[in-house]
């Protein structure tokens, strides 16, 4: 059964994180120029693939509001 193997491991995964410090561990992982790339390849891996918007078919919506004076002429 690969999904009850792969549910099992992925358990064991988050009790040996959890054993290790969980965000502090991860924190200090980010921190160490010895280990951050490697945090950075695990951060690509939870990341989802594709990000949809909210606009028509998925597109992503971008608003620019302006603060302050208008300079424009």
């Amino acid at each position: 059964m690969p999904n009850k193997a792969t549910k099992e491991l992925k358990e064991m995964i988050l009790s040996a994180l959890d054993g290790a410090g969980g965000v502090e561990y991860l924190v200090e992982r980010a921190n160490d120029p010895r280990t951050a790339s490697a945090f950075i390849a695990l951060v690509g891996k939870v990341l989802p693939m594709t990000i949809a918007g909210t606009g028509d078919n998925g597109a992503l919506v971008v608003e620019i509001t302006r603060f302050g004076p208008d300079k424009a002429p």
